[in-house]
């Protein structure tokens, strides 16, 4: 039964994430977005973070790795703090392979929260080169709200990642404290729990 119930939510969970790679996919096809003068695709990005503020930010990089939008959740961004990302791995990766990226687990220095980026590359119809890469760094606290209503009174319910930091959980409190946990070496039978209780336990690993 807990590995139905893991494999279900893992389902939710990797389901969150490929939702809002599909509107970044979606938001670089509408309105002939790659056709248009940067001031209007910057409307673009600031309607979609206005009414999808499961992003955290959104940025959009030429070809040659020169940011030319920022658009962030809460503040205005000028200009002057845009920057070259031409050295930047994640940049050189997705230009090269034209392939889309998932970024590991990062925590804000401010309010805790974990996020995770996601950039794919906008392709020219006509000749399949790189005109930009689309950077979209997503908000991984509306997993919490996830999580809380796909749990059961009966159940604990929790993301781990490879360093074993929590970055998911019903309660938010679990992980804004830092609290980690390790999964133990056989994933799935009688085990130790987040709190040290005997528990019975199933794992799924999410994949992006």
């Amino acid at each position: 039964h807990q590995r139905i119930e893991a494999e279900r939510i893992s389902i939710a969970v990797e389901d969150y994430v490929r939702e809002l790679e599909r509107v970044l996919e979606l938001t670089s096809k509408a309105h002939g977005f790659m056709s248009l003068h940067p001031p209007e695709q910057q409307n673009i990005l600031e309607e979609l973070i206005a009414y999808e503020n499961r992003f955290e930010d959104l940025t959009l990089v030429d070809s040659d790795g020169k940011e030319l939008i920022r658009s962030n959740r809460i503040q205005v961004v000028p200009q002057t703090a845009l920057v070259d990302r031409a050295n930047d791995p994640v940049f050189q990766q997705v230009a090269k392979l034209k392939s889309n990226y998932f970024g590991p687990v990062q925590f804000d220095n401010v309010t805790g929260e974990p996020r995770i980026d996601i950039a794919i590359p906008l392709q020219s119809f006509h000749t399949g080169d790189i005109k930009f890469v689309l950077f979209g760094s997503v908000r991984l606290k509306k997993i919490w709200d996830l999580l809380d209503s796909i749990s059961r009174p009966d159940q604990s319910i929790f993301i781990v990642d490879g360093q074993g930091n929590i970055i998911g959980h019903p309660d938010p409190s679990v992980t804004l404290s830092g609290q980690k946990f390790q999964l133990p070496a056989t994933t799935s039978g009688i085990s130790r729990g987040l709190n040290g209780e005997e528990v019975v336990m199933a794992t799924k690993g999410l994949a992006f």
